[in-house]
Order: structure tokens, then C-alpha cells, then sequence
């Protein structure tokens, strides 16, 4: 986008506030067009920025209780999509959403959004744990900075966590046995239908095996309940028989 002079912008006649409104707009339009252009092919980095928009227009607000997806490449730095298509790149391309989380987590977003619900999309969930262990001794064992968040009420990072972050995972092995520690309420099942990494057609098999070992209510949490109300799907309907 091209800078724009202080004659678009009403030459000497323009107050500031309005110059800098223009811009914000502006800026916002541009990073659109740029955001749908680069990742438009995708669907939650396509609903991350409608959402993104309709904040920032005041359409919705954190009170709509719309949740907002992480996908697998969330927050990459310009130039570095290159590494999500690389064999190495693949197995660690949850970390552009650790760092995202950690941005809101250490920014206080979930102090001044309470109901905001954010969801980590299709990158498993056994890193859940470790990432929890080192947010909590990174806000309690290291030395603070001046600007450094400190959370209301004295709560951890790992509060907001398991408050405001719900997880899907697909065949992650250890989702289930660490449920403990991450948080069945947290947890949501996904097929990733139709990527060629996803479980289709072997979606039911797979759903039978990690479910063998948790509560009929916990089961159903995992693979349905979760996901409808933070959704806020009709579950009566769903569950009508065809």
C-alpha cells in the first residue's frame, strides 16, 4: 500500500485524531487483503480474520463468546510459511501457536476478556504439560522486568490456560493417559477430514480405542459435548436420528 500525503489526508486543514483514524483503517484493510491473499486457502486462518475485523469494527465483542482457532502455522513471521512445507518444518509447527498463546497469556488477554475462548487447532496435545510447566516457573521463578504482566488475583498462567484454551487433537497417543494434567474439559477430538493426515475412514475405530479407558461422560465430552457449547451448536438436533 502506498503512504499516503498530507493532501489525501486533507492537507494542513486535518486534525491529527482524523489522520490517525484514517490510517488505523487503513491499516486494517490492508493487512486483510494481505492476510486472506497469503493464507486465504484455509479456513481458520480465513475465520481468525473475520473475527479479527469484526472486533475491530465493533460488530462483535468479546461478550458474542465467538471462539478464535489457532491453526498449526498461527503468527508466522514474513517469510516463514517456507518452513511449515519442510520435512523438519512439519514437526514443529506447533510452536508458532505456543507463541501465540504465551503473547495472550503474558499480555493479560484473558484478564481483560475472561470469556474469550481460544482454540488450539490440529497439532495434538502432548506438548500441553510441558508448555504449562514452563509458563508458570517462567511467571514465578524468573526475575521480573518492569513491564512484565502479573495476573489479577494471583492466578498462574496455567489458570487462564485451562480456562480460556480448549485443544483438539486427532491420534495423539497420549492425549488420553495425561488428560490429568491437561484437562478433559479441554480436550476436544477431530478427524481432520479431508486432509490426508486425518483418521477417514478408520474416524470410529480410532474414537473406540482412546475411548476404552475413559467414563461414558468423559468420552462423550472429548468427542461431542465440548465442542457444542463452545460452538454453541443445537445438540438436540444433531442428535435427532436421520
Amino acid at each position: 500500500m502506498r503512504p499516503i500525503s498530507s493532501g489525501t489526508c486533507g492537507s494542513s486543514r486535518s486534525s491529527p485524531s482524523r489522520v490517525s483514524g484514517l490510517f488505523r483503517r487503513l491499516q486494517l484493510v490492508s493487512a486483510a487483503g494481505y492476510s486472506l491473499g497469503h493464507g486465504g486457502n484455509d479456513a481458520q486462518k480465513t475465520m481468525g480474520i473475520i473475527l479479527a475485523v469484526l472486533i475491530a469494527t465493533k460488530s462483535v465483542g468479546a461478550a458474542a463468546a465467538v471462539p478464535l482457532s489457532l491453526h498449526i502455522a498461527t503468527n508466522r513471521p514474513p517469510g516463514e510459511w517456507r518452513i511449515l512445507w519442510s520435512q523438519w518444518g512439519f514437526q514443529g509447527a506447533d510452536r508458532f501457536v505456543r507463541d501465540s498463546l504465551a503473547q495472550m497469556l503474558f499480555g493479560g488477554v484473558f484478564d481483560r476478556h475472561p470469556a474469550l475462548q481460544v482454540v488450539s487447532v490440529e497439532h495434538e496435545v502432548s506438548w500441553v504439560p510441558h508448555f504449562l510447566g514452563r509458563l508458570d516457573e517462567t511467571y514465578t521463578q524468573r526475575t521480573p522486568r518492569g513491564e512484565w504482566y502479573r495476573f489479577v488475583d494471583g492466578a498462574l498462567p496455567s489458570d487462564h490456560f485451562r480456562r480460556n484454551v480448549r485443544l483438539s487433537f486427532i491420534e495423539d497417543r497420549l492425549a488420553v493417559p495425561m488428560r490429568a494434567e491437561i484437562g478433559v474439559d479441554n480436550l476436544m477430538w477431530g478427524s481432520d477430514y479431508p486432509h490426508s493426515e486425518g483418521t477417514y475412514p478408520h474416524s470410529r475405530k480410532i474414537v473406540a480405542e482412546f475411548s476404552e479407558t475413559l467414563s461414558a461422560t468423559d468420552a462423550r465430552a472429548v468427542v461431542f459435548d465440548t465442542a457444542a457449547e463452545l460452538f454453541h451448536f443445537d445438540r438436540e438436533k444433531i442428535l435427532e436420528p436421520v
